[in-house]
C-alpha cells in the first residue's frame, strides 16, 4: 500500500468511526428535546427566513415556518379544498365582486389582544398601501381593491373585478 491510499484509508475509517458518535450524539439530543417539551422549541431550517414580517419575503424559507406562526382567513387540505381558517364562512357579493368574511371570535394574539375586523383591515391595509408596493408578495393582492369592516367579526373584501372559480 502506498503512503497515499494508507492516508485515505485512514481518513475513511476515521470518518466511518465519526459517524456512530454523530449517531449517538444526535440521539442524545432527540431524546433530551423529549425531557425539555414543553420549554424549548427548537426549529432547524436550511435557510434564514430573510424576516418574520409576511409583507417583507417571498421565500420558501419562510413559507415553511410562517405557515406554523401566522393563520389565515383559509387555508388549503392535501386535496386543495379551501377550508375556513380564522374566517369561520364566507360568501360572494355583488355579482361575485365582494367577498365577506364572517371571523371568528375565539381568537387572541400571543399578547392577549382579540382577533377581529380591524386586525384584518389593518394587515391588508398594510399588504395594499405604501409598505406593501415594494413586497414581494404583492402579486398576490392586486385583484383587492379595499377592506371594508361591516362589524366586529365581519369584514369585507372588494375586489377590483370578478372573481370567477
Amino acid at each position: 500500500m502506498t503512503k497515499a491510499n494508507s492516508w485515505h484509508v485512514k481518513n475513511a475509517i476515521s470518518k466511518i468511526w465519526r459517524l456512530p458518535a454523530v449517531s449517538v450524539l444526535s440521539l442524545g439530543i432527540a431524546f433530551s428535546s423529549v425531557v425539555n417539551a414543553g420549554q424549548v422549541l427548537t426549529v432547524a431550517q436550511q435557510r434564514d427566513p430573510q424576516s418574520l414580517d409576511p409583507i417583507d419575503t417571498f421565500a420558501l424559507a419562510w413559507g415553511s415556518m410562517g405557515s406554523n406562526i401566522f393563520d389565515g382567513l383559509v387555508f388549503r387540505n392535501e386535496n386543495l379544498e379551501i377550508l375556513p381558517g380564522l374566517a369561520k364562512e364566507w360568501v360572494f357579493l355583488e355579482d361575485d365582486k365582494r367577498i365577506r368574511f364572517k371571523l371568528r371570535e375565539d381568537v387572541v394574539f400571543h399578547n392577549g389582544e382579540p382577533f377581529n375586523a380591524e386586525s384584518v383591515k389593518f394587515t391588508f391595509d398594510r399588504m395594499l398601501g405604501e409598505q406593501g408596493k415594494t413586497s414581494p408578495q404583492r402579486s398576490n393582492y392586486i385583484s383587492i381593491d379595499r377592506i371594508e369592516i361591516v362589524d366586529d367579526h365581519t369584514v369585507d373584501f372588494v375586489m377590483k373585478n370578478q372573481i370567477r372559480f
